[in-house]
């Protein structure tokens, strides 16, 4: 099934209570209340995967709870509460470049929150909560043909609850939610239009959190944001209409903030907030797409060969379980995780009895790099791994700094999704082998071969011949497994399908600093760009070092501080991951590799990259990325 991820949003304005809609050529419409006073604003936008160039805001209104919808052609559906009363008003006007001209405003009932929705024939539809109680109505109504004014039907009272978003497709199917209102669950309904009726189905509770805003397409797919009932964290939910219920899709979380809402079209989706700290709006775009399959829906890319082709990869890719015992014999160890181990030194305020408490702590927090398993980053699109083998208590873990899951439940999760497909790619690095010898590398072999050996490439014995070998000649017998097995083992006692010394250019900048990571593998990028004879990974990663680790405990000690962690640091980064590529894709970037993929929306940017014949990049373009 199709799925979303938004990603890190970026920041757009201020104000509150943010809406959006989007047409099917990517126009976007937002309106918001000032966060001074109760007037009503809007922007004009063109959207894409990289997120929306947004227009200067204007003035159109005053009021508060403002809901807009567009056609296709762009006329425009707006209702907002009165600023002074319970009373609602909606506008119809027009989008050009980037202004509306809107008609003037009429009353059209009584009640608070309200939301609309219209489609490409005409038909609104206005849901909203009573003034006096939890129970929710709604109108049908019919744009005139001077696109000036809507003829709205009765109102009728269609459930119960608080906050209520609507939306309808083309062919009249109408999606609605709400939370309840006596508790934080949320509920949905699926209608079909007769006259000036809704016939809905029965009402069905999806999920717990409060604020829910939801969108359909021409599909009958449906994308769905709410927040979390218990912290400042916002969810999405991507689902399919099945008769009068929705099948949803897990839900996702994709960033931190308030007053989540969505809009969607065939192949976009849309989302805007307000920031959980201040009055600032937020908005985030991620393609609807069947992630588990892209590759096989990727058009064009069968006929590529390795060195073409963006892949989205994930950092230490097996980081999302940690126990608490950090692995043996760690060589080198890496400065942060000495910084760590080393912690009573650097903050004596740590009672001896909690430092191996506080280690523990520190080291679950530094070292999990992604929150997926190894079949959900899969499923989620993730086609290169970076896989890190540990010996430990007389069995095989993977590790960072932490030792985490065993190798054996990863590479079973990797057969089970192989097994489910039929022509993706998939490449497993697997490298920074700790506490090995011969025997244990056998043992490990066997291991591998046990549970994937039916999967691996085995095509050439030749390694540089993977990088001019086509994704079809990968796939032919069906999904396939490339295994990098960066060890000189394999080059000692060769394994039929485990290849050594593939020619990879993989240099991590080393820095918690941005900008410096940034400047780092921009010109990197610029000398080593992915070609027949090398590929180029884009280390998009920023890397904690003693002072991030002791500042972070000399925080922790503050018991009005919980402390940071990776996903932390790696915010600013992957929040600017598609900026970056939208003026560097001119150079030939093979794998995108960060913490947290779905944060960076790194596989919906592969797709992007696969799916245009970029020009070289402009070096005035470059500038803008310096």
């Amino acid at each position: 099934m199709d799925q979303v991820h938004f990603g890190k949003a970026d920041q757009y304005d201020k104000g509150v209570t943010p809406e959006c809609a989007v047409s099917s050529d990517n126009v976007t419409i937002e309106v918001h209340q000032s966060q001074n006073e109760d007037t009503l604003w809007y922007h004009v936008g063109r959207a894409s995967v990289y997120g929306v160039y947004w227009g200067p805001s204007y003035k159109y209104d005053g009021g508060r709870n403002p809901s807009i919808a567009v056609q296709n052609d762009l006329d425009v559906v707006e209702v907002h509460q009165s600023q002074n009363e319970d009373s609602l008003w909606y506008h119809v006007g027009k989008a050009k470049g980037e202004k509306i001209k809107f008609g003037p405003s009429f009353k059209y009932d009584s009640g608070v929150n309200p939301s609309v929705a219209v489609n490409n024939s005409g038909v609104v539809i206005e849901v909203h909560q009573s003034q006096n109680e939890d129970t929710l109505w709604y109108h049908i109504g019919i744009l005139d043909e001077d696109r000036q004014s809507i003829q709205w039907g009765p109102s009728r009272q269609y459930d119960k609850g608080i906050t209520p978003k609507v939306a309808i497709n083309n062919y009249g199917l109408v999606v609605e939610v709400h939370q309840s209102q006596n508790e934080d669950t949320l509920w949905c309904r699926v209608g079909e239009i007769d006259g000036d009726q809704i016939h809905f189905g029965p009402s069905q509770c999806y999920d717990k959190g409060v604020r829910p805003c939801i969108d359909i397409n021409d599909q009958s797919e449906v994308v769905e944001v709410h927040k979390s009932e218990n912290a400042d964290t916002l969810w999405s939910h991507t689902g399919q209409v099945d008769g009068t219920s929705i099948n949803f899709l897990p839900s996702i979380n994709y960033d931190t903030g308030v007053y989540p809402t969505v809009a969607c079209n065939e192949t976009l989706a849309l989302e805007t907030h307000r920031s959980e700290n201040n009055e600032t709006l937020w908005c985030g775009a991620g393609l609807i797409v069947d992630h588990a399959n892209w590759m096989k829906e990727t058009e064009g890319i069968r006929d590529k060969q390795l060195w073409q082709v963006t892949l989205p990869g994930s950092h230490d890719s097996m980081t999302y379980y940690l126990t608490n015992n950090f692995a043996e014999g760690q060589d080198p160890t890496p400065e942060w995780i000495q910084a760590i181990l080393d912690i009573g030194k650097y903050v004596p305020l740590i009672p001896t009895d909690q430092i191996k408490k506080f280690q523990q702590e520190l080291g679950k927090d530094w070292s999990r790099a992604q929150e997926q398993s190894a079949l959900q980053q899969l499923n989620g699109g993730v086609r290169f791994f970076d896989i890190r083998p540990s010996y430990y208590d007389n069995d095989y873990y993977s590790y960072h700094g932490l030792v985490g899951s065993r190798m054996s439940s990863i590479f079973e999760q990797i057969a089970q999704y192989m097994s489910s497909v039929e022509s993706e790619l998939v490449i497993l690095k697997v490298s920074h082998f700790n506490n090995f010898n011969d025997q244990r590398h056998r043992e490990f072999i066997q291991l591998i071969g046990d549970r994937i050996q039916e999967y691996l490439y085995c095509g050439t014995t030749n390694p540089a011949d993977l990088l001019t070998t086509t994704v079809g000649q990968f796939t032919t017998n069906g999904p396939s497994i490339v295994l990098w097995y960066d060890n000189d083992y394999i080059s000692t006692y060769p394994q039929t399908g485990y290849y050594r010394t593939v020619s990879l250019f993989d240099e991590y900048s080393n820095t918690t600093d941005y900008q410096a990571m940034k400047k780092d593998q921009l010109k990197k990028l610029i000398q080593n760009p992915g070609c027949t004879d090398k590929l180029f990974l884009l280390s998009w990663t920023l890397t904690p070092n003693q002072d991030t680790i002791t500042n972070d405990a000399l925080a922790r000690l503050n018991p009005f501080d919980t402390g940071s962690n990776l996903q932390q640091l790696s915010a600013t980064a992957n929040r600017n991951l598609d900026s970056f590529l939208k003026v560097t894709c001119g150079y030939q970037i093979n794998i995108l590799y960060t913490d947290f993929y779905a944060d960076a929306k790194t596989v919906d940017m592969a797709i992007q990259l696969n799916q245009v014949a970029w020009e070289k990049t402009n070096k005035e373009d470059l500038l803008l990325v310096e």
